[in-house]
């Protein structure tokens, strides 16, 4: 997800992850941790989606604090909103 959980919106937006192993500047690999991928796989950080509430299951996992700050500059790169 890369909005925040907010109880004010009906919305979501979140990024593809896929386990095509797949290489460019605008994604990143996310490490496998114990509520993450089970299989190694891409954020795809050019791929948005906004998704209403109602077609979200539940949170599959969450990705490092530390994996997020060191990925941020690809992200805002993507959209051309600069460095943070």
């Amino acid at each position: 997800m890369v909005s925040g959980d907010n109880d004010r919106r009906l919305d979501l937006v979140v990024c593809f992850i896929t386990s095509v192993q797949r290489s460019g500047p605008d994604m990143a690999a996310i490490p496998m941790t114990g509520t993450g991928p089970k299989v190694p796989s891409v954020v795809r950080f050019d791929k948005l989606a906004t998704l209403d509430r109602s077609v979200i299951a539940g949170k599959v996992g969450a990705a490092p604090p530390d994996w997020l700050h060191e990925h941020r500059a690809v992200f805002c790169g993507v959209f051309g909103f600069g460095q943070p």
